[in-house]
């Protein structure tokens, strides 16, 4: 066996050998690759709303953004916006951030999705880019973008009043277009009048040739039709030229509410009447057609407005009948005495049924006695014309005979407000006479009931709710009687009583709608009904002179139940004579009726 021989070494040279294979060592050991993989970037998706080919105006978008990351890492998602290029129109602002929901940044944990929602208006820059920026905690970027093109319908800015030429007098009329842009197309028609026209962000109408001006031929009203195009979207507007003739200008009045009274605010000058105007100004509401000069002025407590727009608070006495019209049953009617025959509330001074018998003045021959109207039955030996048939005690033709049987009596509801209905069913063969009477209240008539069904009107008494008595007689002579409550219902809504006068006189009854007062005239004890009161609730009634002193009479309820109350006032000095009662419930509006006292 051969074996190798090494000359011996130095110990200088063994040292410089061992320091080259140490440092040798520490250099492969550095050059060595890392072991971990690389941290990944996040993916951004956008979905819902993106895309869009273009965004209307006013219509409310969502565009989700999700976020993933393959580590799971927390991602910061930010949101940038950018105009293309600036709208052609200046008054449009560029598209900001401020105008999404939520707000940006937005921090969370991978992978998350954000509903970004925006309503875009007709103010903001229509041509626009979104720029999402995801970055994960290792400093890792993804970005991704999406265009909003917002549409913005364009559309004719036309003059709010005609416009008015005059005969051989050259013009120009600029006529704006609202949210133009490049491509979009217009033409105009007018084939009664020659025009030209010009311009791009708007519409330059001139007259047609050099100097040349409307002619007489032309003096009328047209009607030049203004089209624009945008892709499918088509928008038409009318204008409209008046073409005036030589004449002295007028000037006319808006009048919005036709009442015949134009806005002094709102005028134009031209010779003829253009629709909508009038010549007389002093509205001073042309939203409202009862506002005008020579309205009827309403005082407290029906409204605080100045209805005849003369600056003045309204009278209280409008017919200076020394009444205040709140009190008044006549406010438009001077009757200082009050009178009313039938106490239905509305004084005879203005009741086109004064005597409640149902029949108005006009056909009744004696509109002052309800026992006496057209259909009554004729009385003998009364001297009276009791049918309004301009004979007196004639004899009546109907055949009639003594009741077998007992007659029947059923309440209805009334159309008028003046009256009660009722049906008298005879199941008899023959007609038999009957008296009626309204218990307590004086009214009284007579009638022949036919066999089967006859129909009765009764006048209204303060009660509202009266209770009625037939009388007849029987087989054997001896007289009958059947009596009923009045039926409070009216056949559908109630209208206004004809003639009865609009405005005060139909609000004052407004006032006292379903509430009953009973008896009438009161002296010691009063009922009141009505459907607000309830027991518990806090209420308070007070009496009101016709020289606007008021009592309290809140003290003096005795029985307090649902739907009525009870008053004892003998312990209350009070004089005979009109008063307005007013009931006031807690949370409810206060209802006024007028009741009259007598000792």
């Amino acid at each position: 066996m051969q074996h190798s021989t090494f000359p011996k070494l130095t110990p200088s040279l063994l040292a410089l050998l061992l320091c080259c294979l140490c440092a040798g060592s520490s250099w492969a050991d550095s050059a060595a690759p890392a072991a971990d993989e690389e941290n990944q970037a996040p993916t951004l998706t956008l979905s819902g709303d993106a895309g869009l080919e273009q965004y209307e105006a006013g219509q409310e978008y969502t565009i989700l953004v999700t976020v993933s990351d393959p580590e799971g890492d927390e991602v910061s998602l930010d949101m940038n916006v950018y105009q293309w290029y600036p709208d052609p129109d200046a008054s449009k602002r560029p598209l900001t951030t401020a105008d999404f929901s939520p707000q940006f940044p937005i921090t969370q944990t991978a992978p998350f999705t954000v509903e970004l929602t925006f309503t875009p208006t007709e103010t903001v820059s229509r041509e626009n880019q979104l720029t999402f920026t995801a970055t994960d905690a290792a400093g890792n970027t993804t970005e991704t973008s999406t265009s909003l093109y917002i549409w913005q319908a364009p559309s004719f800015v036309l003059p709010e009043q005609p416009v008015v030429l005059a005969v051989e007098e050259p013009f120009r009329l600029e006529v704006p277009i609202q949210n133009w842009l490049d491509g979009y197309m217009y033409e105009i028609s007018s084939p009664t009048l020659p025009l030209a026209w010009e311009g791009d962000y708007g519409i330059l109408i001139f007259t047609m040739g050099d100097g040349d001006a409307p002619r007489q031929e032309h003096i009328g009203t047209h009607e030049v039709v203004l089209t624009l195009t945008a892709g499918d979207y088509l928008h038409q507007a009318t204008l409209t030229i008046v073409v005036e003739g030589e004449c002295e200008p007028q000037t006319w009045y808006a009048d919005a509410d036709g009442d015949g009274w134009g806005d002094a605010w709102d005028s134009v000058e031209a010779c003829t009447q253009p629709e909508g105007y009038v010549d007389r100004a002093g509205d001073c509401d042309d939203e409202n057609p009862d506002f005008h000069p020579g309205a009827i002025d309403y005082p407290w407590p029906f409204d605080d407005y100045d209805s005849d727009c003369d600056g003045q608070e309204p009278p209280f006495d409008f017919d200076e009948d020394g009444i205040n019209d709140h009190f008044d049953n006549c406010p438009n009617s001077h009757n200082p005495d009050q009178a009313d025959l039938d106490g239905d509330g509305i004084g005879d001074a203005c009741d086109d049924d004064i005597d409640g018998d149902g029949v108005v003045n006009e056909e009744d021959c004696d509109p002052f006695d309800a026992s006496v109207y057209p259909g009554a039955l004729e009385l003998s030996e009364d001297g009276i014309d009791n049918n309004c048939d301009g004979r007196v005690d004639e004899t009546n033709e109907v055949e009639t005979c003594l009741a077998e049987q007992p007659l029947k009596l059923t309440a209805l509801c009334s159309e008028l407000a003046s009256q009660h209905r009722w049906m008298v069913y005879n199941p008899n063969p023959c007609a038999v006479e009957v008296r009626w009477e309204v218990h307590k209240t004086g009214h009284t008539g007579a009638l022949t009931v036919q066999a089967g069904e006859t129909y009765l009107s009764t006048p209204v008494s303060g009660k509202n709710n009266d209770v009625v008595f037939l009388h007849w007689q029987d087989a054997q002579g001896k007289w009958k009687k059947k009596g009923m409550a009045s039926s409070s219902a009216h056949c559908g809504k109630q209208a206004a009583n004809p003639g009865k006068g609009k405005g005060k006189n139909s609000r004052i009854g407004a006032s006292a709608e379903g509430i009953s007062l009973y008896p009438v005239p009161f002296r010691q004890q009063l009922t009141v009904e009505h459907e607000s009161i309830l027991p518990g609730a806090s209420t308070r009634l007070v009496l009101i002179g016709l020289d606007g002193r008021q009592t309290d009479v809140s003290a003096q309820i005795v029985e307090h139940g649902e739907g009525y109350l009870q008053l004892n006032l003998q312990q209350v000095t009070l004089a005979n004579g009109l008063y307005i009662l007013c009931l006031e419930v807690a949370g409810q509006e206060p209802v006024y009726k007028r009741v009259l006292r007598q000792d």
